[in-house]
């Protein structure tokens, strides 16, 4: 007939006053956790991961009981309420360099604010209009005017595109994600047999 193995219970108030064997096992039955036990430290040292326990590590390495997960590098974190999932196809570094440059982009009429450049010639004054275009200024090409007008002014600019240098060189550390693979604590294997 099988023998059952029976480990010391108590409430968390009873084992953080118990200090038990090294390798001695407790079940805190407030928690419903374990506790693994040196010899010296008062309450031993409770197991509160359940494997399958996802969490972040800023050091390179998982810790021991804990293996790193590597499916997610090079991504940035987004805290949600909902449901947990994964999503983009920028990696972190490719999109957060030193400097950034904007796509060159040439305005079009249409992406203008509305507006007019006017300027006004005196009457009295002779002028030159030489190849300037448009029905306000007809085909004259020299002369006089009577009165003021005020007329609308040729076209400037090179039409040419520009680009913005963006400093996107945030600050970050990097942290690894690992999962809880069994019940290790302070680097000490236990196991509990059914003889």
């Amino acid at each position: 007939m099988a023998k059952q193995v029976q480990l010391r219970r108590g409430t968390t108030a009873q084992n953080d006053a118990f200090t038990g064997v090294a390798g001695e096992v407790t079940v805190d039955t407030t928690l419903n956790t374990l506790r693994v036990h040196d010899g010296s430290q008062a309450g031993g040292h409770p197991i509160v991961f359940p494997v399958g326990t996802v969490m972040l590590f800023a050091q390179t390495a998982a810790p021991i009981g804990w293996t790193k997960l590597t499916t997610n590098d090079n991504h940035a974190l987004r805290i949600v309420t909902g449901t947990a999932s994964t999503g983009g196809a920028i990696n972190f570094d490719a999109l957060f360099v030193a400097a950034k440059a904007s796509v060159t982009h040439v305005l079009t009429t249409s992406e203008l604010a509305a507006h007019s450049h006017r300027q006004q010639i005196d009457g009295e004054d002779a002028f030159q209009l030489g190849t300037a275009s448009g029905s306000d200024w007809g085909t004259q090409t020299t002369g006089q005017i009577a009165d003021a007008v005020t007329e609308n002014t040729g076209p400037t600019g090179s039409g040419s595109g520009h680009t913005h240098n963006i400093a996107m060189n945030v600050k970050f550390v990097d942290v690894i994600r690992a999962s809880k693979n069994c019940f290790i604590t302070q680097k000490r294997w236990f196991a509990m047999l059914v003889l």
